[in-house]
């Protein structure tokens, strides 16, 4: 009986302190969306242009900040690493009575907003490049003592690169630096050499641009396959920033990782010689570049296989002979 009556003492203890001494639990959504995401800008000193972008929110109604900052070249990807604060000749302003930089304002679900970022270049600007991130950055609720709550921080940024230079049209001195297909089978035909490679393997190759010029290039253009049973197929280049004296391995539209050490990666079943072109330009009015490549494709390791099996066949079937 005393067992009994502590077991439901027990359960009543546990279902009073669930009902009114656990905390409520909230969770916020956060998703936006920013364009355009890569900005480009020539500009001469002391003047000043006017850029357009929308921003609008996916998720749950939250409070977000608008700020430009400068930003640094990280490795040879054209990946923009942030800094805390803005600085140098360069100054932004938004020209918008709701919308000002540095200054929260409250975001409702689906809402879209459109604003104008200005642009004002000093007159003692130094005639070079200059990079910076216009960010949008949610800053999470405050939550009550009483409530237990997931305070989400995100941010979502667009790439904004200004030349200042005295002329509206950079001077482009880039050139292909290296243009082949990875692999360690290759043998010379005359000035070049040609790879190859299995059928059953995949096909990697490398596209990397040397910029000779004293300011940021963004190259862009198709890579072109033909031969063998494909006859012929195309692949996008989408520009990619080359920074002033640097070299950049490219990335080609059948490769969607920026972080991978080639430039594309074909699969499929290949049996013949191809041909592998690329031309390549820096926006109307610039150069065209122009790079090609052979490699040769054929079933060696099949061949292989089919070989070691024939040759023990027939050494089985002679051995029995003899025997």
């Amino acid at each position: 009986m005393k067992k009994t009556l502590l077991n439901l003492f027990v359960v009543s203890l546990l279902v009073f302190c669930v009902k009114f001494y656990v905390s409520p639990v909230q969770a916020q959504q956060v998703s936006l969306s920013l364009t355009a995401t890569t900005i480009e800008v020539v500009a001469k000193p002391g003047s000043s242009c006017t850029l357009t972008f929308t921003l609008k929110n996916l998720a749950d109604p939250t409070t977000i900040v608008l700020k430009v900052v400068n930003a640094d070249q990280q490795g040879n990807r054209g990946i923009l690493a942030p800094r805390r604060t803005l600085e140098g000749p360069i100054r932004f302003s938004l020209d918008d009575p709701e919308l000002q930089l540095d200054e929260p304002f409250f975001f409702k679900n689906n809402e879209v907003k459109t604003a104008t970022l200005t642009i004002d270049v000093a007159k003692q600007a130094l005639l070079k490049d200059y990079s910076f991130l216009l960010l949008a950055e949610s800053q999470p609720p405050p939550v009550s003592e009483a409530v237990s709550a997931v305070r989400l921080k995100s941010s979502i940024g667009s790439n904004i690169f200004i030349s200042v230079s005295q002329s509206p049209l950079v001077k482009v001195d880039a050139k292909i630096a290296l243009f082949d297909i990875l692999t360690k089978f290759k043998l010379p035909f005359g000035t070049a050499k040609i790879a190859f490679i299995d059928s059953f393997d995949k096909v990697a190759g490398v596209l990397t641009v040397e910029n000779r010029g004293d300011y940021r290039i963004f190259p862009r253009g198709k890579m072109q396959l033909r031969g063998g049973i494909w006859n012929k197929k195309n692949y996008d280049i989408e520009p990619q920033l080359v920074p002033a004296q640097s070299q950049r391995t490219l990335s080609v539209g059948v490769n969607s990782d920026p972080s991978a050490s080639s430039s594309f990666t074909l699969s499929g079943f290949f049996l013949g010689v191809y041909d592998l072109t690329t031309t390549l330009n820096f926006g109307p009015g610039t150069p065209t570049l122009y790079g090609s490549t052979i490699f040769i494709c054929f079933p060696f390791k099949a061949l292989v296989f089919i070989g070691v099996i024939a040759s023990l066949y027939f050494y089985l079937r002679r051995r029995k002979t003899v025997n």
